[in-house]
């Protein structure tokens, strides 16, 4: 199980983010039914998902977060670059602004 909030994995949820790993989740790891897992996405399955655009997660001693950047092809301005608290929530924060519409 991943180390995401429930409100992070809804927004990948919402935003087409593996659509069959998903069930309706009440928490973070609490499913709705009892016999209804939750399932969230590993730290290498939100890796993957990124493709070719991921390019790092480095942890920041200061100010304590974790940061994931897209891959840099010359175009510093288009490049995304977020943090989070955990390694998972800053690579789903990566993925969810690679998948902007």
């Amino acid at each position: 199980m991943g180390a995401l909030n429930y409100k992070l994995a809804k927004e990948l949820k919402e935003a087409g983010y593996s659509q069959d790993l998903w069930c309706d989740c009440n928490g973070p790891i609490q499913p709705s039914k009892a016999d209804e897992p939750c399932v969230v996405p590993s730290l290498s399955d939100l890796i993957d998902s990124c493709g070719e655009e991921f390019e790092r997660l480095e942890y920041q001693p200061s100010p304590k977060c974790w940061t994931a950047r897209q891959m840099n092809y010359g175009f510093y301005d288009d490049k995304a670059c977020v943090n989070g608290k955990t390694p998972e929530e800053a690579v789903a924060l990566l993925w969810l602004e690679l998948n902007k519409k």
